[in-house]
């Protein structure tokens, strides 16, 4: 049975005014799950209609990703769309030598689609689309000497560049070829040989950067650090890609350093903590923090691939574990009835810690969550519309999370979480979770969700080890989370909260006396639990 796959294919049109001097006029956004169809919105948005043409050539042609002839999804492929694939090849290869010099392009002489009207108005139209394009697959044993996934050699005549499904690098003539690793630092600890050896055993030189994964160093200082590392090894831009490999915080630094050094060098993301796997890997986001606020410094940039290998989640702490569930419920809560009741089955079969996701049992649970989560951000990886349901949980909890930061002294535990009324550091799903909790309590007072659902998804929350209270969480809080919020999103609260479980509803009218009774409520039921009432 091939791994599991999904495929990521999107394509953003892109149209610019440039007045003398260049300056944005708009962005417009379409995406498909079919590369080789041009999008309505494109179209639309160009009157010219030679524009029309050299757009729709252009997304016929070479803009289209590259398929290898393969099997893929389990559909054999067929011979005369091997045919067809390999045609096209020649046109991007075209199209790809053109823009490098090799042949004159289209322009002063009048073939510009867009014609030349701008030597006598001034004003020039640019219309390009930027086609998205990768896999999250789900691999077995990625480290195995005999596991050739990390050695993909990258594609560098597809637009978008992607890694060969069936070839390898290796060394030639002597000639041994380079990664550069930007690795955890716990992971070295934990890992480290065990990648050493793969990569020797496979002659691979290899440069290991230690990233160190936690808030209080997620920021510009080791992003510089990283991409003067980057320089320091000299990769090839298009033929060596960055591995990344680590939790949620490791790969949100070097995804951002990866797409700001030489404009966006590829990164291959490895995540191993939950988190990661079902969350900050499989999207384009990137990030750091900045003066206190939690990824206020960030871009829009899809990784080459990802790999997701559960077998790490057998050494990762419990607490980490509970941080990576409190994702896997966010998306169960909005968008997934039958997810919901999965995660109720684990718990009732012993996962009341939030451990064994790496087991056959917790397989399903994964995929849906993976797959719940891409089904959300394809369409909307640049965030055009801000209304999302993958912001649930994240309306209060930025605030709270940063808040618990700076609070916190002393050593932070990887196994125990603190207690809801001892305060101290959360980590991001805790702060999600509490966030979760609370506008359940919300939407229950609302009458979107019932009682015993409201019941059901608190005790869920707990049945995972996850607390649903923290003392930081006051009114003044929730204020200063929804102004910060509502700036983010456009003007609006755009605050999703459950309508039923497994289904979501958006609000803009959230009141801070309505916020200050839905607290009490919580408060009240989080001691009654905690005292075992």
């Amino acid at each position: 049975m091939p791994p599991a796959q999904v495929d990521i294919t999107t394509q953003t049109p892109v149209e610019v005014d440039v007045l003398h001097a260049t300056k944005l006029h708009s962005l417009k956004s379409s995406s498909t799950t079919s590369a080789a169809r041009i999008p309505s919105s494109l179209t639309n948005a160009i009157t010219n209609n030679n524009a029309k043409a050299q757009v729709a050539t252009a997304a016929e042609g070479f803009l289209k990703p590259a398929a290898s002839p393969k099997r893929r999804l389990g559909h054999e492929r067929k011979k005369s769309d091997v045919k067809k694939e390999e045609e096209k090849l020649d046109v991007r290869k075209l199209a790809i030598r053109s823009a490098g010099g090799d042949c004159n392009r289209p322009g002063l002489n009048g073939l510009l689609g867009n014609g030349v009207e701008g030597l006598s108005s001034g004003v020039f139209k640019v219309a390009a689309v930027m086609p998205v394009q990768y896999d999250v697959e789900i691999v077995n044993g990625i480290l195995e000497f005999e596991n050739k996934t990390l050695l993909r050699a990258v594609d560098t005549t597809a637009f978008p560049t992607q890694l060969n499904s069936n070839v390898y690098i290796s060394a030639q003539n002597g000639k041994k070829p380079r990664r550069f690793l930007a690795v955890d630092s716990n992971i070295l600890t934990l890992y480290g040989e065990k990648i050493r050896k793969y990569f020797d055993h496979h002659q691979i030189d290899t440069h290991i950067y230690p990233v160190i994964p936690d808030e209080f160093n997620k920021d510009h200082s080791q992003i510089i650090s990283l991409c003067a590392s980057l320089q320091a090894f000299n990769l090839d831009r298009r033929s060596e890609p960055i591995i990344a490999i680590g939790g949620g915080v490791t790969l949100d630094l070097v995804g951002l350093a990866a797409n700001l050094y030489r404009r966006n060098t590829p990164v291959i993301k490895l995540p191993t903590t939950l988190i990661g796997m079902v969350d900050a890997a499989v999207g384009v986001k990137t990030a750091c923090n900045l003066n206190g606020g939690k990824n206020k410094i960030g871009t829009y940039s899809a990784p080459l691939a990802v790999f997701v290998d559960a077998a790490f989640l057998g050494t990762l702490p419990g607490r980490h574990v509970r941080n990576g569930a409190a994702e896997v419920l966010k998306m169960a809560c909005v968008k997934d009835g039958q997810l919901f009741e999965l995660l109720e089955g684990f718990v009732e079969r012993g996962g009341a810690d939030g451990e064994g996701f790496e087991g056959k049992g917790a397989q399903m649970i994964m995929r849906r969550a993976i797959q719940g989560m891409l089904e959300e951000l394809e369409p909307n990886l640049w965030e055009f519309n801000l209304r999302r349901i993958v912001d649930y949980g994240h309306t209060f909890s930025p605030v709270l999370e940063m808040c618990a930061l700076e609070s916190h002294s002393g050593p932070i535990s990887d196994t125990t979480t603190p207690g809801p009324f001892e305060g101290g550091f959360l980590l991001h799903g805790e702060a999600v979770c509490v966030d979760m909790a609370f506008t359940t309590v919300v939407a229950k007072r609302r009458g979107y969700l019932s009682e015993e659902e409201a019941r059901r998804t608190l005790r869920l929350m707990r049945g995972l080890g996850l607390n649903v209270w923290h003392r930081d969480l006051t009114g003044s809080l929730c204020k200063k989370a929804l102004i910060d919020t509502t700036a983010c999103r456009g003007g609006f609260q755009r605050t999703p909260l459950m309508d039923g479980i497994g289904r979501a509803r958006f609000v803009d009218d959230l009141t801070l006396e309505e916020l200050e009774e839905g607290l009490k409520e919580l408060e009240e039921f989080a001691r009654r639990d905690f005292e075992g009432c």
